[in-house]
């Protein structure tokens, strides 16, 4: 994949409170969609999975309602709300789950500050 890297694009979602936002890497582009139903509870970011992950498609679809490409994009997912603490096994698996939606074999979960696009095309989500 080391080759391939700077070819695939790097897709950077960030889940807050009933909001996901889906932000290209290497154009700078960025589409934010908030949920028509709530997806976060008090004690999860995402609590309904299907009302999250359909807010995340629309998100997506908007980035790039017709897009193909022969190399799978590599997916950087983010949890801003709720994290304080670190992140849970369970959390983490609904994270990857989410992701999933968007074909690719590349998926990473980041816990931080939120990355630059320059970090994100830097390959420092692996850190």
């Amino acid at each position: 994949m080391n080759r391939l890297r700077q070819y695939r694009r790097v897709i950077y979602i960030q889940v807050a409170q009933d909001q996901v936002t889906v932000t290209d890497a290497r154009t700078g582009k960025s589409v934010t969609e908030n949920s028509e139903m709530p997806f976060s509870s008090r004690r999860l970011a995402v609590g309904h999975f299907y009302r999250a992950a359909d807010t995340l498609k629309r998100a997506y679809l908007q980035l790039y309602p017709r897009s193909f490409s022969l190399l799978e994009p590599i997916i950087v997912i983010h949890q801003r709300y709720l994290c304080e603490e670190g992140l849970s096994l369970v959390e983490e698996r609904v994270l990857l789950e989410l992701s999933g939606l968007i074909k690719s074999r590349y998926r990473y979960i980041w816990q931080g500050e939120p990355l630059s696009p320059a970090q994100l095309l830097a390959g420092e989500y692996q850190s």
